[in-house]
């Protein structure tokens, strides 16, 4: 594609920052108005559009790319848990029994077969989550990859652990059809309060199939 802008700049809007090419707002491959949280992330992604030649190279567009996959992709699950379901924790059980099925929802619509490891804290029944990735060469070797989906009491958990959850499952996404050496579990933790029960139960899971 040919270069269709002169100038890169950044401007301030009321949620963030957004590059701007010849004054126009960039927005995302999805439509979504790009902004992102600093002045000094907006001028990295600006740097991309500036460097660019006469003809654009969509290869070094890696941190734009980056960029629109956290707002169309990462962002939508993280505002499912914070801001739709909400507190979710022991004393929150139905909430966090919610969260537990919007996440499990979300793996099952990208193929995998989820497990849930029930385990009782504080006479709730909280459940792990979680999912593999067989290895093709050392599948034996696991690399577990997690996150707690819980919230601490009185808060929403949008960045503890909201936004963790919603990386974790992206990157469940992306692994889906994934041809490893080694085995990936990714799990999600249902209580990060109760983390000396978490080694007990993760250790009696049995190995990868």
């Amino acid at each position: 594609m040919k270069r269709f802008y002169d100038t890169v700049d950044v401007r301030q809007v009321e949620t963030g920052w957004q590059v701007t090419l010849d004054g126009r707002g960039l927005k995302t491959v999805k439509g979504t108005p790009q902004i992102v949280p600093s002045e000094a992330l907006a001028r990295v992604l600006a740097a991309e559009w500036d460097v660019q030649g006469e003809k654009l190279d969509p290869t070094r567009f890696v941190k734009r790319d980056m960029a629109d996959y956290a707002i169309d992709i990462v962002a939508p699950d993280r505002a499912a848990l914070a801001d739709k379901i909400g507190e979710r924790n022991t004393k929150k059980h139905w909430e966090l029994a919610s969260a537990a099925d919007y996440l499990a929802d979300q793996l099952t619509a990208a193929g995998y077969e989820v497990g849930r490891q029930g385990y009782e804290v504080d006479d709730v029944v909280a459940q792990n989550l979680e999912v593999d990735v067989r290895g093709v060469q050392r599948g034996d070797e696991v690399i577990v990859v997690g996150a707690h989906y819980d919230s601490a009491p009185g808060s929403p958990g949008a960045d503890d652990n909201a936004s963790g959850a919603a990386a974790l499952l992206a990157l469940a996404r992306r692994f889906r059809e994934q041809k490893l050496r080694r085995s990936v579990r990714f799990v999600f933790f249902a209580n990060e309060g109760a983390s000396a029960a978490q080694p007990r139960v993760m250790r009696d899971r049995a190995p990868i199939a």
